[in-house]
Parts: C-alpha cells; sequence; structure tokens
C-alpha cells in the first residue's frame, strides 16, 4: 500500500527536515523531553522562541524544524491515514527517490540513522500534531482583522453665510483593517451613540463567555487556545 504513495517535499520542508537531522541523535532525545512540556500555543513566535532555549539552536533554525518539519509532516501522516512506522517508512523513500541528490548526499544517511529515535513526533496526537490542527483551524478562517479603532469626529454646522457655527455634529467612524489574503484592506463604518452603547455590551458579553469556557476548559483537563493576550 504505501509502495504507491509518493511525496513531493518542498524546499522549505528539506529544509525542515535538515534541522530535525542536524539535532542529532542527543538533539532529538532534548526534543522529545521538550516536546512532553511544551504549553500548546497558537503563536508560532512563543512555540519556536521555547524551542530554541531548550535545544540552544537559533530562531530562524527552530522556525525551519517547527513550520517546514514537525507541523507539516504530521498534517500529512493525518492525511494519509497511515500509522506511524508506515508513515516513517513512506517518508524514507520518498527522501531515496525524490530528493535532489546534493539533500541526499548530505543528509540520507543521517536521516536513516535517526529515523527509530523519531518516531514519538509524529504518534497520534502529540504536542506537534495538536498545534497544527489548532493552528490550521485559525489561519483556514477568511479575512481576519490586522487592527481596528474609533475616530471620533465634530463636524461643524455653519449659518447660510459661513460666518458662524450653529451647531456640532459628533460623528464616530469604525476602522477596521483585515486580511483578504495576502492583501490588507480597510473599511470605514459609520457608527451612533447607540451603535457604540452595542459594540461595547457585545465586547463585554464575549469576554464573559471567554472566562466562562476557560473556566469550563479547566475543569475538564483541556488545554484553552487563544489568539491574543487572555484578560
Amino acid at each position: 500500500m504505501t509502495d504507491d504513495i509518493r511525496i513531493q517535499i518542498p524546499d522549505f520542508g528539506l529544509a525542515g527536515l535538515k534541522a530535525l537531522i542536524d539535532l542529532g541523535p542527543e538533539g532529538v532525545a532534548k526534543l522529545h523531553e521538550a516536546a512532553k512540556d511544551l504549553i500548546l500555543t497558537l503563536s508560532m513566535k512563543d512555540l519556536t522562541r521555547r524551542l530554541s532555549t531548550e535545544l540552544d539552536i537559533d530562531m530562524e533554525t527552530a522556525s525551519r524544524l517547527v513550520v517546514g518539519a514537525l507541523m507539516p509532516l504530521n498534517h500529512l501522516r493525518v492525511s494519509l491515514g497511515l500509522e506511524t512506522p508506515e508513515f516513517l517508512e513512506t517518508l524514507s523513500k520518498a527522501l531515496e527517490r525524490e530528493t535532489p541528490e546534493a539533500w541526499r548526499n548530505e543528509n540520507l544517511d543521517r536521516w536513516k540513522a535517526l529515523a527509530e529515535r523519531i518516531g514519538p513526533l509524529f504518534e497520534k496526537d502529540n504536542t506537534f500534531s495538536v498545534a497544527n490542527k489548532s493552528y490550521q483551524m485559525l489561519v483556514n478562517r477568511p479575512n481576519p482583522v490586522a487592527d481596528l479603532k474609533i475616530l471620533s469626529e465634530l463636524r461643524p454646522v455653519y449659518s447660510e453665510d459661513a460666518a458662524s457655527v450653529k451647531a456640532l455634529v459628533l460623528a464616530q467612524t469604525l476602522v477596521v483593517g483585515y486580511m483578504e489574503g495576502d492583501v490588507k484592506r480597510t473599511i470605514f463604518l459609520s457608527m451612533d451613540l447607540d451603535d457604540l452603547r452595542t459594540l461595547a455590551a457585545e465586547v463585554d458579553r464575549a469576554k464573559l463567555k471567554n472566562e466562562s469556557v476557560s473556566e469550563a476548559a479547566s475543569q475538564w483537563g483541556v488545554d484553552l487556545l487563544t489568539q491574543g493576550r487572555q484578560g
């Protein structure tokens, strides 16, 4: 069955695998131990920072390791529906057949020497697999907010001869910056005082929901992952 599976590994994936291979047996053992204590997070920066510290590698290498190897390969194993031994066998065959000669000459033997040690990194529901699933649930959502603010403006109402101000109109505009793919766009929404009260009430309600689900998650003994800071 696995002989029929062909895996094309992109350049960033080969770079991630090289980062894993470069850890060597001792580094992979440290990675196993670090993974046991990693707190699940949706922040790739926080995750790579912790691994950088635990493994004594630079942030760029830690990022390649996580984003180029550990997370996507766990995703691939799940997508293929393979158990860990079958998946690693399939991956090893792909590295022998599908990678550039220069990469094979430098890394293939070292990969084979590590292959039996890295199994726990690709077991079901390991830290990196759960982190990848959690992250995918957010990155697949449309139009994430980039920034927002409320502009308050005073607009004068002039006399007919424009010689004096007869009234001032207070206007609010909600400015929302959001991402559409790789493009940042901005939308301007006019608001009145009732809208502001409604918005404030909705924010308070959302914060209360967060507190409620946080308490429930603690009682259930599961991790609650959020974007941004709690509180």
